[in-house]
């Protein structure tokens, strides 16, 4: 379990990659949960639930430190991902131009995220300097549409299918290969 967890044989064989995978996969694992309670709060919210609409605006206000914790961790994965495949020779000898989309994409995803809690005026470190609540549910369903897609679409038929892949298949074998 702590192959999975904590990514052991990857930190075993690069630091470096260690803390770009441990970034990506809890940045995006912590992203997708607050999303989703996120999503559920909007709906409360939008429907007024129980009477529960202001309870869950002020929920979703509380928010927005860890959306931008976990963003800012996606973030910094992802840039060393990039960064390795600039400035490391052997990482960008190794690199193809599919590597190069997917990190690409998830660069680009985790930046319109950004973007659209700013312009939502749900950001804690940025606040509401961005703010433009009149397009920010275009710019968010944007961002979603963005994401969806490259874990629907692509994800499944990637390489990138390690994500899922890895851990179930370490779990099944009790940490054998």
């Amino acid at each position: 379990m702590l192959d999975v967890l904590l990514l052991r044989r990857t930190l075993a064989r690069s630091p470096v990659r260690w803390v770009m995978h441990m970034a990506m996969f809890y940045g995006f694992l912590a992203l997708a949960a607050l999303s989703g309670i996120g999503l559920l709060l909007d709906i409360v919210e939008h429907y007024n639930l129980a009477g529960y609409a202001h309870e869950a605006e002020m929920v979703k206000d509380m928010m927005a430190l860890p959306f931008d914790i976990f963003g800012y961790l996606l973030l910094i994965g992802a840039t060393i991902a990039i960064s390795r495949r600039i400035l490391i020779k052997f990482v960008r000898d190794n690199t193809t131009a599919y590597d190069a989309l997917l990190i690409g994409s998830v660069f680009l995803i985790t930046v319109t995220g950004f973007y659209a809690e700013w312009m939502r005026g749900n950001s804690f470190l940025v606040g509401n300097m961005f703010e433009y609540p009149i397009y920010a549910p275009h710019f968010a369903l944007i961002h979603t549409l963005l994401a969806l897609g490259l874990f629907a679409f692509i994800l499944p038929w990637s390489k990138y299918i390690h994500v899922i892949a890895t851990p179930m298949t370490l779990i099944a074998n009790r940490g054998g290969e």
